[in-house]
């Protein structure tokens, strides 16, 4: 068994962290277990002067982890394992009217070793113009 909590933080136990072992006398018993070296994967998302940006929505794809940025818009997954993943800003937690400067989807290269470059997501809010209707008062009406 390989025990989790002893591990540093930096490490994951993976799927397999726990084999039977039969051991007999004078003959080697021998088990492989998994273990993964973890990342982390960090970002900001610039808004707006005076629009919140702690409610926003965060994912990691694939998988079902996400996550919201701090006031300031910084924003950051850890224990992450090395592979390719996508980073999605969620549309569906940006306020009213919305439009993006940047992509919402964002390729990360997660690579034990090397440093992933932050990713970086951008909006403004754009409310809608409401059409000016213009009346003469100087105008006479028969």
């Amino acid at each position: 068994m390989l025990w989790r909590r002893e591990l540093p933080a930096e490490y994951d136990a993976g799927d397999a962290a726990d084999a039977m072992v039969t051991i007999e006398p004078r003959h080697t018993a021998k088990v492989e277990l998994d273990v993964f070296p973890l990342a982390e994967l960090h970002g900001m998302i610039r808004a707006p002067q005076g629009v919140s940006t702690e409610a926003l929505i965060v994912r990691l794809l694939p998988g079902e982890r996400y996550t919201t940025p701090d006031a300031d818009g910084n924003f950051a997954f850890f224990n992450v394992r090395e592979g390719d993943y996508e980073v999605v800003l969620d549309s569906g937690s940006l306020p009213q009217y919305s439009e993006m400067k940047t992509p919402a989807r964002k390729p990360a290269a997660v690579r034990i070793g090397a440093e992933t470059p932050p990713l970086e997501f951008g909006f403004e809010v754009r409310p809608p113009e409401r059409p000016v209707r213009r009346i003469d008062l100087t105008a006479r009406r028969p």
